[in-house]
């Protein structure tokens, strides 16, 4: 089937080929995959540069697991182009040369977007943009720069010519202390004039990863209605560390009508991030269609409509994992309504089965982990870690101040940030206490503000790597600099509740930090212990929800 342009159609063709494709059991996939294209084609002669793959849908997952593990996947990357590969000379004049975000990352003179020029300004149909090809489809995407200060009203000059309703962000304003973009939308709720556009943030959708915006915009006596798909999670440098929260993007996306007019999509530069998005977008679309899926194949094309287009490797592999979850992972969503408790039933029954699929899909973490997050700790930092396959990567990882100032491995503690539903870095995970990390654990509790900590299991005093986190006197320094005083005790039926006070005298006038300790009793001491039944970890979780805290993330313990 062919990729509608009208909007009933794309709902209902896209929208059943992809995101219902998900609700099938694992074993029906034969409905993507009728081609009888053979299930994998290589081409790997030493006499041509290129390498070319073409594969079902059913045999995905195998074949990129294998050409991960064979090194097909570097080299298919290595016969890409590197730089520019087409005339730029229009984006190159000195008229032009501001209107670029970066000097070597130019629109190609051929493919490039043309805006209508103004009034006696010669050279104002010069955007940073181009035309990309999609599936069937000839400038089905404009893949651009995230908007300078003075190209701002000419990006939205280009979505009202272009007629475009989608725009996909994936960037932050700011990363690390830089500007990647300029904010080039008004507050919610707030009108802002951009020449003769004017764009109203009717509404926004904010979770823990993306930002979903509703904007109405105005020219003249029409007004038209734009999503704007903000994915905020992709780390400044490299790709992020899961894939789950991009296929929840990519499928947003695909439910997400087009209209007449291509679908915007700018990171920064305009080439990475985005050709990444693009690049996945268009196999989905084929998928749907075909039943195959050609990731070099349309690598290649993009490429060659702007440059740089999916900027490294690392994003290439990153396409072909997103692209895996997205065809071929099984659902794990429950909608909350009136069948949630038969589906919970069905679910009871495929617990094992769902055990044997993460074991089976680990070798995707595994791949992603070793080039987003490859982990480097000394010898004395590792023994930080009771157990010592459990190692913090250095993306989620958290860094502790350094305290001496001197002792550079003084920055590290066996914990990593979890994000929430609605929230980044909404809870620190990490493991009980050693006797070596403690003070390090308190010092991580001031420096991040933490005003609850759940622990799910007793300290086990047997195990000689374990120790108590609040020791038997009311008061107790775990470094000169900080106090800690506990102010309340109290026991209930399945879990105690402890109250300290934190002063920190680091700080100038001291700070004072209050903190609540929930500690679930039911679940025994050591690993691989049972969960206590579902009401008591049900009651514990209401009381938790009870404890009024602040901006600090929640920190859960276990062995």
């Amino acid at each position: 089937m062919a990729v509608s342009q009208n909007n009933e159609n794309h709902k209902e063709e896209i929208k059943s080929a992809i995101l219902n494709f998900e609700q099938r059991p694992a074993s029906d996939t034969q409905s993507l995959s009728q081609a009888t294209t053979p299930e994998a084609i290589s081409i790997n002669d030493e006499n041509k540069e290129e390498t070319s793959s073409l594969v079902k849908v059913k045999n995905f997952e195998d074949y990129v697991r294998q050409a991960i593990q064979s090194g097909l996947l570097d080299k298919q990357y290595q016969t890409f182009p590197r730089g520019q590969t087409r005339s730029w000379d229009y984006g190159k004049l000195p008229q032009n040369k501001s209107k670029n975000r970066y000097g070597n990352l130019i629109a190609y003179d051929d493919t490039r977007v043309i805006l209508k020029k103004l009034p006696n300004d010669a050279h104002s149909d010069y955007i940073n943009a181009n035309y990309i090809t999609g599936y069937k489809k000839e400038k089905c995407y404009i893949a651009t720069q995230g908007p300078k200060p003075n190209t701002v009203i000419d990006f939205w000059r280009m979505i009202w010519q272009e007629n475009v309703l989608i725009i996909c962000m994936l960037t932050n304003v700011t990363e690390n202390g830089k500007i990647k973009c300029e904010q080039y939308w008004p507050d919610i709720g707030k009108k802002k004039k951009y020449g003769d556009v004017v764009v109203l943030n009717a509404k926004h959708n904010v979770f823990a990863d993306y930002c979903f915006r509703t904007f109405n915009i105005t020219c003249g006596e029409e007004t038209r209605k734009i999503e704007h798909l903000h994915y905020t999670a992709w780390p400044d440098h490299g790709v992020p560390l899961y894939t789950h929260s991009i296929v929840i993007y990519l499928k947003k996306l695909l439910a997400t009508p087009p209209g007449n007019g291509p679908v915007v999509v700018h990171c920064s530069a305009g080439v990475g991030r985005s050709g990444t998005i693009i690049l996945c977008d268009i196999c989905l679309h084929r998928a749907a269609a075909e039943g195959l899926v050609d990731v070099f194949a349309e690598t290649t094309s993009i490429k060659s409509e702007r440059v740089n287009m999916v900027d490294n490797k690392q994003q290439y592999l990153f396409a072909h994992l997103a692209l895996v979850e997205c065809l071929l992972s099984t659902p794990t969503t429950l909608p909350c309504n009136e069948i949630l408790l038969t589906r919970i039933k069905e679910l009871k029954n495929q617990l094992s089965m769902q055990q044997d699929r993460l074991q089976n899909i680990a070798w995707q973490d595994e791949a992603l982990r070793l080039v987003a997050s490859p982990t480097q700790l000394s010898e004395r930092n590792r023994a930080k870690n009771r157990f010592p396959e459990l190692i913090s990567d250095k993306v989620s990882r958290i860094y502790l101040k350094r305290y001496p100032t001197s002792d550079e491995d003084s920055d590290y503690l066996s914990a990593v940030y979890v994000d929430g539903v609605k929230l980044q870095n909404h809870y620190l995970a990490t493991q009980l206490p050693m006797p070596s990390t403690i003070n390090d654990f308190w010092r991580m509790i001031a420096e991040l503000k933490v005003e609850l900590i759940l622990m799910l299991q007793s300290p086990d005093f047997q195990d000689l790597t374990c120790c108590a986190i609040v020791p038997a006197s009311d008061e107790f320094n775990p470094t000169p600099y900080l106090n800690v005083i506990v102010k309340e005790n109290a026991e209930l039926e399945y879990y105690t509740s402890q109250k300290l006070l934190l002063i920190d005298n680091s700080e100038k006038p001291s700070r004072k930090q209050f903190i609540t300790i929930l500690c679930l009793t039911e679940w025994k001491p050591g690993r691989d212990q049972p969960p206590p039944p579902v009401m008591t970890m049900v009651t514990f979780w209401q009381a938790a929800e009870r404890i009024a805290r602040g901006d600090g993330p929640t920190v859960t313990l276990c062995q």
